[in-house]
């Protein structure tokens, strides 16, 4: 599942609206894996990381002076309080793979421990056969469909939350516009 776009553009955003979605990124991400819902996750896990990115160039430009300093309120400014963003791209590609390769291990573990709580019938399901009820493994397993609707519903819970700024709030709405399934 990914937007229309290669990447959102959180260029209109000040550094406490981008840390306001990046918190919001990282609770959906939490609901997503407790929904067992790893594309879901693996989505708003991109959205940390871009704005993530989106940080750490304002940073890299107010170092070289391509950007105003930081200033106590500026749109660039960082909150006391706020967790540092990756600096560098081959930090960001990392912490993605390492992001994955967590997410799909979460996955598989948790498969297979509803695997052997459920006992034969459902390894069996999970190979591809029938299950007890007579429908196809295939049936019984989350779709992309599924997945790009629950992303709407969690993009919508922010978009719907009044106390983030209503810049925060239209780019939930932009990226939730975006949704298209994968090619």
């Amino acid at each position: 599942m990914t937007t229309a776009g290669a990447r959102p553009d959180l260029s209109h955003l000040d550094a406490i609206d981008l840390q306001a979605l990046r918190l919001g990124a990282q609770v959906m991400v939490h609901k997503a894996e407790l929904a067992a819902r790893p594309r879901v996750e693996l989505f708003f896990r991109g959205l940390q990381l871009t704005v993530d990115e989106e940080l750490a160039r304002r940073r890299r430009g107010a170092e070289e002076g391509a950007l105003p300093p930081p200033g106590p309120h500026g749109p660039h400014a960082l909150p006391p309080h706020a967790t540092p963003p990756l600096t560098a791209p081959e930090d960001v590609a990392a912490a993605a793979a390492a992001a994955a390769a967590a997410s799909a291990a979460s996955a598989a573990a948790r498969t297979s421990a509803a695997t052997a709580q459920a006992g034969p019938a459902a390894a069996n399901a999970q190979a591809g056969g029938e299950t007890a009820a007579g429908g196809s493994a295939a049936s019984l397993s989350p779709g992309a469909a599924d997945d790009r609707r629950l992303t709407a519903e969690y993009l919508d819970l922010l978009a719907a939350n009044p106390r983030l700024s209503a810049a925060v709030r239209d780019a939930c709405h932009a990226l939730r516009d975006g949704l298209r399934p994968d090619a």
